[in-house]
């Protein structure tokens, strides 16, 4: 192989050779589901302007958490009952049925335990919030979002991101409605698995900790945020 290829790329081009299927085997129906995923930043996308990965559109947004449901799905099985799962079964997705997509699909912003935006359909809504947040320690200021996308927010801020994939206007005035439908869900978030200021219902910790908002305790001592220890 070109020894100029990335491990990536390498790893990619191998599978995809296992994926071929044989001359003259039946192409009809296929049961091979290949997926790559990686954490791109701001300017790694190709229809955000990346030069060296190219992603021409996306068609539907998904998360990592969805793939529990939607295999499981496939496999013939059923998820667990016995406790709260965050993904659904986006299997028609997978099969090009983009019409399928549930539009009313939540997607909640959190950097740490800082819940920062709600996205539902075409709509986003940034949440209330000061620049560079004290409680995020050393992570308040991130060299992996775009200084201009780095600020805060004295107030909810809403966007249309057909119209509007920059993030340039806000029409929270004109669309008050789902200004309130989308805070209610963030409210319920919070409630759910918590915030930088309080414990979720549903919230896990990795080691022993007594509910903040100021600090955690844990065996560690009272933990400062930092890039080697878990929020």
């Amino acid at each position: 192989m070109n020894p100029g290829l990335s491990n990536f790329t390498r790893f990619a081009l191998l599978t995809l050779a296992f994926c071929i299927p044989a001359r003259g085997a039946d192409t009809k129906q296929s049961n091979i589901i290949l997926i790559f995923t990686d954490d791109p930043g701001y300017a790694d996308l190709g229809c955000f302007g990346s030069k060296t990965i190219k992603t021409p559109n996306i068609d539907r947004m998904a998360t990592t958490m969805d793939f529990l449901p939607t295999f499981t799905h496939l496999a013939g099985g059923n998820i667990p009952d016995d406790r709260v799962i965050d993904g659904s079964d986006i299997s028609p997705l997978l099969a090009g049925r983009f019409d399928e997509a549930d539009p009313g699909k939540t997607y909640f912003y959190y950097f740490l335990s800082h819940l920062q935006a709600v996205r539902q359909g075409p709509w986003k809504l940034q949440l209330e919030r000061p620049s560079h947040a004290s409680w995020l320690g050393d992570l308040s200021k991130n060299g992996q979002i775009h200084r201009d996308d780095d600020i805060g927010f004295a107030k909810p801020v809403l966007y249309h991101l057909v119209d509007d994939p920059g993030e340039k206007v806000d029409v929270a005035a004109d669309h008050p409605e789902v200004v309130q439908r989308l805070l209610k869900l963030a409210e319920s978030a919070r409630a759910d698995i918590g915030d930088h200021d309080r414990i979720g219902k549903n919230m896990r910790f990795f080691d022993p900790a007594e509910p903040r908002p100021e600090e955690l305790k844990t065996k560690y001592g009272a933990r400062k945020r930092t890039k080697k220890q878990l929020p």
